[in-house]
């Protein structure tokens, strides 16, 4: 995908069907999405946090730890098939065990690898949901 394009070619989207279960037109329009937000292809930590702070609240420390967890190569940055990769690994799939999904929301709270989350960390997500779910109420009882 050019810098200017938002268009996947052929090869691209056989190169991202191979590690995504999403469909050309699914990835075609978050491909259209990312590009909008970020026309470098690229998502820096501090675009991350900020974007996420902006849409759905919560703290910088969270918004950071979730980055830290979706940049897998640890560059600095999240590129579009970094990205789609993650995103796709967050969607329920029908193959999918409550183990898997279990596992896979455990490794997005133990930020060090350990196997454990301690009480901090822990701390840390049941505020995030509180406050994420607070401002999900605010926007729907209040638009403006």
């Amino acid at each position: 995908m050019g810098a200017g394009d938002s268009k996947l070619s052929n090869e691209e989207y056989d190169s991202l069907k191979l590690v995504t279960d999403f469909d050309q037109k699914t990835l075609e329009e978050i491909s259209v999405t990312f590009r909008k937000l970020f026309p470098t292809g690229e998502l820096t930590r501090k675009e991350f946090v900020r974007e996420n702070l902006k849409r759905r609240g919560g703290t910088e420390e969270f918004w950071g730890g979730v980055f830290q967890f979706l940049d897998r190569d640890k560059d600095g940055i999240i590129d579009f098939k970094e990205y789609l990769v993650q995103i796709s690994s967050l969607t329920p799939h029908s193959n999918d065990t409550i183990d898997d999904q279990l596992s896979y929301a455990f490794g997005l709270y133990d930020q060090e690898g350990t196997g454990e989350i301690d009480k901090e960390a822990f701390s840390s997500v049941l505020l995030n949901l509180k406050q994420s779910r607070s401002l999900a109420s605010i926007s729907v009882d209040n638009p403006s």
